[in-house]
């Protein structure tokens, strides 16, 4: 009884081996160099199918069986590669490792395999012109050869006239005519073959001369539109889009009078300190990208940057493009320039200078000045009061004039500094901004307008 238990145990654990053995599993196979570095993209056929390794250099074949591990090893052939014979082994289970001898080249890819099987096909083309054109020289062969049995044919013509002179002219008569007709389809089959070969032969040469001219034509046309856009983009950069259009198709622009707009001057503080510290390069560097942001910011609200000088920064809303609602929006533009130069204080553990804003609405002049280096300016009483506001302002606070208080006071909530003593003007009234008002702002803080902001703005200045 021990026996028969100890026999079945031996046969089912040779039934399971069995089974495994024949168990299909996902066989792996990987094409590396001999440093192991893999190689992606090369193609191998296994039993009369290609397949293409992935990025990492390997292929599979799913369900494949341990008994069939010795055929893949065995009918693995690199296509494309003539190098020394690869190497192959198993590397544990069902994974096979196929590795190319030091100093083999790079197997060709995927792509070149079919860019030669491309070449190949256009190569056949060819060649099938090429028997076409031989076909036609046998076909010449053979007018040729018609034209030497016609004379053959004229010669025994004659010596039959002999034996009949009148049988004989009439023959000969038939034959030079019969000849005649021969040798003229001859000619005009000749002529016609010659013509059409000088046709195509100019043809394609002409053909070959418009495309290299239409190609040259083509690039300088290209070349010049990117300059022209270069040029375009460099005018933009200086001159508002308007003015520039305009010095364009006139070559001068008109001074033009603006009755309502608005002007911001920002000036850094804490410049020349920094100046002191860091090198020019880095200076000139911070100080260029925060001015960058002024552009990014004052770009959302359509307000023109007109000039930088040295560490002050101006610009205008209202002017070259005319509209109603410039206050609010150079405001706007105002509030948030604070809270990036307070956020990016916050940064940098309070290593970052600030900045103070001053805002004036009026009218003024502007207008494009210079003869070599274009400048667009502006001009006015409402600029040297925006400078003022700005030189009696605070850091961190933007400082407006009674007039500009007038046109945003249903926005924002303002805090009267009252009468205020501006150098070569006089007493004048000036306020500084809090906040948007709280029922128009979609933040607690105040900076971002709501949708009710936008309405209640749209219908005052019916924009």
């Amino acid at each position: 009884m021990r026996f028969v238990i100890i026999l079945l145990f031996f046969v089912n654990i040779f039934s399971n081996i069995v089974a495994q053995d024949k168990k299909p599993e996902n066989c792996t196979l990987r094409l590396q160099m001999h440093n192991g570095n893999r190689i992606e993209d090369a193609v191998l056929r296994v039993g009369g199918q290609e397949y293409i390794t992935d990025k990492e250099g390997l292929v599979k074949f799913p369900n494949f069986k341990r008994e069939n591990l010795a055929f893949i090893r065995d009918n693995v052939v690199l296509v494309g590669y003539t190098g020394e014979p690869l190497s192959k082994k198993i590397r544990q289970g069902v994974n096979l490792v196929i590795t190319l001898p030091k100093g083999s080249k790079l197997p060709p890819t995927h792509n070149e395999l079919l860019a030669i099987q491309r070449a190949k096909e256009e190569s056949e083309k060819v060649n099938k012109m090429s028997d076409a054109i031989n076909h036609l020289g046998q076909d010449l062969d053979s007018i040729k050869k018609a034209k030497e049995n016609i004379e053959k044919a004229q010669k025994l013509e004659q010596e039959a006239h002999l034996a009949t002179q009148k049988k004989a002219n009439e023959d000969k008569i038939k034959a030079d005519e019969k000849q005649k007709r021969a040798n003229e389809k001859a000619q005009i089959l000749i002529g016609i073959i010659i013509f059409i070969t000088l046709a195509i032969a100019i043809c394609g040469y002409m053909m070959y001369l418009v495309w290299k001219k239409n190609e040259q034509l083509t690039k300088q046309k290209k070349e010049i539109e990117y300059k022209n856009d270069k040029i375009e983009e460099l005018l933009l950069n200086i001159l508002p889009k308007e003015v520039a259009d305009e010095l364009s198709l006139k070559g001068v622009t008109e001074t033009r009078y603006y009755d309502f707009t608005t002007v911001l001057f920002a000036d850094i503080k804490g410049f020349s300190a920094l100046a002191q510290k860091v090198t020019p390069q880095v200076l000139i560097s911070e100080l260029d990208s925060t001015f960058g942001k002024f552009d990014d910011i004052i770009k959302k609200y359509h307000i023109e940057r007109i000039k930088t000088i040295g560490d002050c920064y101006m610009c205008a809303g209202g002017v070259p493009n005319r509209n109603r609602s410039n206050p609010i929006d150079v405001v706007l533009a105002a509030i948030e320039i604070q809270k990036w130069m307070l956020e990016e204080k916050e940064k940098r553990n309070g290593d970052f200078w600030q900045v103070r804003l001053g805002l004036h609405t009026g009218d003024l002049v502007a207008g494009v000045v210079g003869k070599t280096k274009f400048a667009f300016d502006i001009w006015g009483s409402t600029v040297n009061l925006a400078s003022r506001m700005e030189s009696v302002g605070e850091i961190g606070r933007v400082n407006i004039s009674e007039a500009t208080y007038q046109q945003i006071k249903d926005f924002f909530d303002c805090t009267p500094r009252g009468k205020i003593h501006v150098k070569n003007i006089g007493e004048v009234d000036s306020y500084f901004i809090d906040r948007i008002k709280l029922q128009l702002s979609a933040d607690s803080e105040g900076i971002i307008p709501n949708q009710d902001f936008w309405t209640i703005k749209k219908q005052k200045f019916r924009e």
